[in-house]
């Protein structure tokens, strides 16, 4: 009876120490597996499936379920521009319970979103990292990711461009239980929605942490022409706000406000660039500098705070904004060495040009694909 019970340890050691299995998947179905979907299928616990360079369509590479395996979702480069799933006006995944990754992946042409993340029909918890991932031209009413579970989602990296949606064209965010979301380095340009183009945030309970990102070029029909917070209060820090529209809020709008913290918010069109209809809120905003927008700089929820708190009014001297090159020029007041004292960067981006428009020798490239390249090196994982 020993023996048994020693061989039984010794089996059951040895099955738990099974190495995780890469499964490498090509698009025109001769990898391991013939589809995303049948490797989803095949994988134990902690497998990767690993999607070679190309464009996978069709059956088995979109309206798929993650399952609850600690799979990690990578394309082989890690370069989401190599390694596309184009949904054809289909679903792409939704994911309901346990831990996943997915990495550098373009995830485009769906409707309603290409990642929903949602826990109400299974009562599970969600720990998702998508890290230097491209969402574009999803249609939809809940943004090309639809968050609304408990848990923790981490978003690195990403870019969401030309996204249209109803209460968010990019990003949605709901939660009446805990929900922590981090939303760091991405860039969110063309976005279109009622409300909240880029981001919004409804009913919270948790915390939502935005910085590090550039809002471009983003339009609501209402409100928050990037973000509209509803009813939550996100933490909004390091952040370039650009050519954002919205009859209210241009640029940040919500029922309260949390306060922003080194951002710039330059030529928004429409309403004043941050809207707040909550007469008893009071927003503090530090090292920022609001300049040249339509609606008005330092106004309405904010009037006043321009000469306190590190705070500016001032052109932030972009590398050159016609070309959407949102690096700063080294003779920015928002550069470090020339900003308020204790702000360092404002904004997004780092110096990038000399006086001259010249760019400087660490950015030489004025390509927008540059620029973010180079932000990705500067950002942390």
């Amino acid at each position: 009876m020993k023996h048994l019970l020693l061989v039984l340890c010794v089996v059951l050691l040895a099955a738990s120490q099974v190495p995780a299995r890469t499964w490498y998947i090509l698009p025109d179905g001769k990898g391991d597996v013939t589809n995303i979907g049948a490797g989803l299928d095949s994988a134990a616990v902690g497998d990767t499936l690993l999607l070679a360079s190309g464009t996978f369509t069709g059956e088995g590479n979109r309206d798929l379920a993650i399952p609850d395996k600690n799979v990690v979702i990578m394309s082989e480069t890690g370069n989401p521009d190599d390694c596309v799933i184009d949904c054809e006006g289909e679903f792409g995944f939704i994911f309901e319970s346990g831990s996943a990754v997915i990495k550098g992946l373009t995830m485009t042409n769906g409707v309603w979103s290409a990642l929903r993340v949602w826990t109400w029909m299974s009562g599970g918890s969600i720990d998702l990292t998508v890290k230097d991932c491209t969402f574009s031209n999803w249609e939809g009413d809940g943004g090309a990711m639809n968050i609304e579970c408990l848990g923790e989602v981490t978003i690195r990296r990403c870019k969401f461009l030309s996204n249209v949606g109803g209460m968010s064209g990019a990003v949605y965010i709901c939660a009446e239980a805990y929900l922590e979301v981090l939303i760091d380095g991405c860039t969110f340009c063309g976005n279109t929605a009622y409300y909240g183009s880029a981001i919004t945030c409804t009913v919270m309970e948790g915390s939502t942490y935005i910085s590090n990102s550039v809002f471009c070029h983003n339009s609501a029909e209402s409100s928050g022409g990037a973000i509209d917070k509803g009813e939550a209060s996100p933490g909004i820090t390091g952040c370039t706000f650009f050519a954002n529209s919205a009859p209210l809020g241009s640029a940040i709008s919500g029922g309260i406000y949390g306060g922003c913290t080194r951002c710039i918010l330059a030529y928004g069109t429409g309403g004043c660039p941050i809207y707040v209809d909550d007469p008893f809120s009071d927003p503090v905003v530090s090292c920022t500098n609001i300049y040249g927008n339509e609606g008005g700089d330092w106004v309405g929820c904010i009037a006043g705070q321009d000469s306190m708190n590190g705070n500016l009014w001032a052109d932030p001297r972009f590398c050159d904004p016609q070309a959407d090159d949102l690096r700063l020029d080294e003779s920015s007041p928002c550069a470090p060495s020339n900003s308020p004292n204790g702000c360092g960067l404002i904004g997004a981006l780092p110096v990038g040009c000399a006086s001259a428009g010249v760019p400087s020798k660490e950015a030489e490239s004025t390509t927008w694909g540059a620029i973010k390249a180079m932000y990705r090196q500067h950002s942390s994982l």
